[in-house]
């Protein structure tokens, strides 16, 4: 339409227009000024499914588009700026504030930042920074730091497109950490000519190590006594068991046996909990010598943790991987028996023979190794009820974190050491059992290497689109290195497409 230097004339020849150029100014296109009839288009005509103007599309002229197609802005800009090629702003997100067609030079310095699309939009890159010309050759860099997502689209920003752009995450940096390029939570969205690359996911942490269990100075069986001067006519008591208690458990050991002026001593008692019965010595007889107390029996070990399992879970939060389970804790050791008891200390058996030493408590069981981290993964898109339009995208991954190993279980409490008999004819007690190890925590998952992850949505065409994938990750071995199939956590995937809603499907990962 010609330029026409009055309002009024406008209305004149706005009058002759056909009634659909009427309805087309209505909806999409506005004039300019009072003193130009040119037509432009609106921005609120972009992502809503009505299409680009051609001369809106850079990629379609090889002029700069006008000022009037949307908004614009470069690394080098300000947010307090107009948003026009001379005044541009300074970040996506400001841009996306002031209207719904972005035009993002490429230049030397990326943008970096996480954009949220929440709205129907149109991103278009590969521009000039000084010209505003577009350029097939130049994408424009958007990025962010570790552990955040470039860019997130919200369910509210369906049929928004993406053109001419290079989105890459960092590498994670956090333990267990996620690299994720675009999240998309369920808009319909177009990329054309983007490139996306994630980098790699972060190692999961080691389960925290154990200190070794402490047995307390209580838990040593007392000796027992002696009548030297056999003078005592009574009986003496034997030395008393050592004491502990684990948790509710008592873990004493047994008392030594009474010395008798009779024809036997005393024996000692059983330490507990009674695990191995009769562990107490026998008292010395007419015929026989005492016995000593027998050790307590040891705690046996805690049951070993469960690896990573299964390939996690996404949501709009991002990438949700397996979880280890620590290991069972080791139960206590039993406590010694009490050593037997003499039966005389004189010839005339009138006075009372030394007494048996008493058993040594056993020790508290050793706690569970803790769980292994997993490792996270690197994931180009993910997309969750989402419907993916690709036209000539690359995407790279790196490789997954690998599994955290599992903790080693903490080593049991030694048993106490036990009394002595202090008499010939007398026995010493039995040492207290040793408690049980701590079961190996379980190692975490190996982290994935996928393209685009999907959740309840449809699997997009890949026939334009490259696709570069790193390794998934190994996963963790169990504490005390138990690579047992129980303890070892699961290896981490690589996929092209790794589908969520149904994880357990053969199909659910496609190479």
């Amino acid at each position: 339409m010609p330029m026409i230097r009055s309002h009024k004339l406008c209305a004149l020849a706005s009058g002759v227009l056909s009634v659909s150029l009427a309805l087309m100014q209505a909806s999409c296109f506005f004039v300019a000024d009072d003193n130009d009839c040119t037509w432009y288009p609106r921005v609120s005509c972009f992502g809503a499914g009505g299409g680009t103007p051609v001369g809106c599309d850079p990629s379609k002229t090889s002029n700069a588009v006008a000022d009037t197609c949307g908004v614009f802005v470069s690394p080098t800009g300000a947010d307090g700026n107009t948003g026009t090629k001379a005044k541009p702003l300074k970040t996506i997100q400001a841009a996306l504030a002031k209207g719904s067609a972005v035009y993002a030079c490429a230049g030397a310095v990326p943008f970096t930042e996480a954009v949220t699309i929440g709205k129907p939009a149109t991103l278009f890159g590969a521009l000039d920074c000084a010209s505003w010309a577009y350029d097939a050759s130049k994408k424009t860099s958007l990025t962010a730091g570790p552990e955040t997502i470039p860019m997130r689209l919200t369910s509210l920003a369906g049929g928004s497109a993406v053109h001419d752009f290079a989105i890459t995450a960092a590498d994670a940096m956090l333990a267990g950490g996620s690299s994720i390029a675009v999240l998309d939570e369920g808009a319909d969205l177009t990329l054309e000519h983007v490139d996306i690359a994630a980098g790699a996911g972060k190692a999961g942490a080691a389960g925290t190590a154990q200190t070794q269990m402490k047995t307390p100075t209580t838990a040593k069986g007392v000796d027992g006594m002696d009548d030297a001067m056999c003078n005592v006519p009574l009986g003496l008591l034997g030395g008393p068991g050592g004491t502990n208690t684990c948790s509710s458990t008592k873990t004493n050991g047994g008392d030594g046996g009474k010395g008798f002026a009779d024809v036997s001593g005393a024996p000692g008692s059983d330490g507990l909990p009674m695990m191995t019965p009769g562990n107490g010595g026998a008292g010395q007889t007419t015929t026989a010598s005492c016995k000593p107390g027998q050790p307590g029996a040891d705690g046996m070990p805690g049951m070993p943790g469960t690896g990573g399992r299964g390939i996690g879970d996404v949501s709009a939060s991002g990438y949700q991987a397996p979880i280890a389970a620590l290991g069972g804790s080791g139960p206590a050791g039993q406590g010694g028996g009490g050593g037997g008891g003499a039966r005389e200390c004189d010839m005339n058996k009138m006075f009372a023979g030394p007494s048996g030493g008493g058993g040594g408590a056993g020790g508290c069981g050793g706690v569970a190794g803790k769980a292994g981290q997993s490792g996270g993964s690197s994931f180009g898109i993910l997309a969750l009820g989402a419907k993916l339009t690709l036209v000539t995208v690359t995407l790279t991954t790196h490789d997954g974190g690998v599994g955290g190993l599992g903790g080693d279980g903490q080593h049991g409490g030694d048993g106490g050491l036990a009394g002595h008999a202090t008499g010939g004819a007398a026995c010493d007690g039995g040492k207290g059992g040793q408690g049980g190890k701590g079961g190996p925590g379980g190692g975490g998952a190996g982290g994935h290497s996928v393209a685009i992850a999907v959740k309840g949505g449809a699997l997009p065409v890949l026939s334009s689109t490259t696709i570069t994938n790193g390794k998934g990750a190994a996963g963790g071995a169990g504490g005390d290195m138990d690579m047992t199939m129980q303890t070892q956590g699961d290896g981490g995937l690589r996929c092209k497409t790794l589908d969520f809603t149904n994880p357990t499907s053969p199909s659910a990962c496609a190479m």
